[in-house]
């Protein structure tokens, strides 16, 4: 287990769009990018979660320390107006 992590309030997404949640991501060595994680909760603002150091990309810095590095990333969806028709 590692540590807990707190979600922020929410991200900024498109016009027309708002934020719904976040989804946790982990660094996919093959790939050489951060995918989503399956299976993983979403995470709503407010939100905490569990930081694992698996899911993190370790880079080795000049000082030969560690550092971790996760990715959350923003699901925004679109903003739905209702119409409402009027007789009259």
């Amino acid at each position: 287990m590692g540590r807990r992590g707190h979600s922020p309030a929410a991200a900024e997404g498109e016009p027309q769009q708002v934020f719904l949640y976040w989804v946790m991501q982990k660094w996919d060595e093959t790939q050489g990018k951060y995918v989503d994680i399956p299976d993983a909760p979403h995470v709503f603002p407010g939100d905490t979660f569990d930081v694992l150091k698996e899911n993190a990309k370790m880079t080795v810095t000049e000082w030969e320390d560690e550092e971790h590095t996760i990715v959350k990333k923003a699901t925004c969806g679109a903003v739905l107006t209702a119409r409402r028709r009027v007789n009259g």
